[in-house]
């Protein structure tokens, strides 16, 4: 059946509820309905997989997806996106996180430029010419801002360099990340933009209702974060600052998620320095 909805695409590397995966829900989830048909691709079937399935949007494995360099993953991950591409036919592709950018920014080459690809050329389902699709990378915050060592900042600036060239629009979320995009000449001032993330309405609790909810005490002073649990945000510089003030009259809570290494390093933190006073919370619904 024909129709004139606009075909919208959202690709993301993981389905944990993290700051990339909020920002994809909450236009999955919003996007007026009668003038979007929306699907999404991701690996695993976390939070973001589950919250989307409840919102009825539909929904594609990517079974291969990791966050790390891995040479057969992603080629089959390349794959799986084509295939995607394929049974969904987008008008829009959006995508999001720096792993998913590069192999689904080269699907999406395929799958419109490429006349080998049997896409369904010449025409998508809609009617619209496939070469009409728009592809759209949103970077949340560049991996080469971050300290490592600087081989690695000189191949991450230059695979993402090589990812912005396919697509026709890339967003970033800050300022600060426009500058250092411009910079570092990772793409050119026309073909990029800074789209602030939105902020629905927050109904906070009280300090003292906030302090038992997450404590189940009052404190003189807590600090607080709520951030994935990855090397990238900078926790651990954190943990050694509490060190030397470990008996200080605070509290400090640390809301975070999603499974990896640097999790783990934190508990071994917390145990390392002998914290009575650090509390390491998993996944808290509306924990702003």
């Amino acid at each position: 059946k024909m129709n004139n909805k606009q075909r919208l695409l959202f690709i993301i590397t993981k389905s944990v509820w993290a700051g990339a995966g909020k920002y994809v829900f909450d236009l999955a989830a919003n996007l007026p309905k009668e003038e979007f048909e929306i699907a999404a691709a991701m690996g695993g079937e976390g939070t973001l997989w589950q919250k989307l399935e409840e919102e009825k949007i539909k929904l594609y494995q990517i079974s291969h997806f990791q966050r790390n360099i891995a040479f057969f993953s992603d080629v089959l991950s390349f794959f799986e996106i084509l295939s995607v591409l394929r049974k969904f036919k987008p008008d829009i592709i959006q995508v999001n996180s720096s792993k998913a950018g590069g192999i689904a920014g080269i699907a999406s080459w395929f799958y419109v430029k490429c006349p080998a690809c049997p896409a369904g050329r010449p025409a998508c389902r809609t009617g619209r010419q496939i070469s009409n699709v728009k592809c759209v990378f949103t970077i949340h915050g560049f991996p080469f801002a971050e300290d490592r060592p600087y081989w690695q900042i000189f191949l991450i600036k230059l695979f993402t360099k090589i990812t912005c060239w396919f697509y026709d629009k890339i967003i970033v979320v800050s300022q600060n990340d426009y500058n250092l995009a411009i910079e570092n000449k990772i793409v050119p001032a026309d073909k990029l933009i800074v789209v602030h993330n939105g902020v629905k309405p927050v109904s906070f609790l009280s300090r003292q209702e906030s302090q038992e909810k997450l404590l189940g005490k009052t404190s003189p002073l807590v600090i607080g974060t709520i951030a994935e649990c990855t090397k990238n945000k900078g926790l651990i510089y954190l943990f050694k600052a509490l060190s030397k003030i470990k008996n200080g009259n605070f509290d400090a809570i640390l809301i975070g998620g999603g499974e990896n290494p640097d999790k783990e390093l934190m508990r071994q933190s917390v145990k390392k320095y002998g914290f009575n006073n650090v509390y390491l919370r998993e996944f808290v619904p509306n924990a702003a």
